[in-house]
């Protein structure tokens, strides 16, 4: 059987402890979360190679956590984390398309 007060006091721990952050828009994350000890922190945010972590001004290495989520390396005590997210491979799609058309303008050219 479930034991219902010793799940609802688990709970309230969880929640008493948990990251919420106060700045979240357009994949960008960032507050500050005081950690009891060295550890992880698992946040519920989709694992994706686009995200790029810093704890307290240090980029750290995203991993993946249950095999779904965001982990973040934090330090016992206050860590300040910003999370950013980066579309992977946008940069180099932006440069190829302008230099597909770039291309195109110049042959177009050479043509007439």
């Amino acid at each position: 059987y479930l034991d219902m007060q010793l799940f609802q006091q688990i709970i309230n721990e969880l929640n008493a402890s948990g990251f919420n952050p106060e700045i979240v828009e357009n994949g960008y994350i960032a507050d500050e979360y005081i950690a009891e000890r060295n550890g992880y922190l698992l946040l519920t945010v989709p694992y994706d190679t686009g995200w790029h972590v810093t704890v307290n001004s240090m980029p750290v290495d995203v991993m993946r956590g249950m095999n779904t989520f965001i982990a973040v390396p934090v330090q016992a005590g206050t860590n300040q984390i910003i999370c950013q997210y980066k579309v992977p491979g946008l940069q180099l799609g932006v440069i190829m398309t302008v230099i597909g058309l770039f291309s195109l303008v110049i042959a177009e050219k050479k043509r007439r």
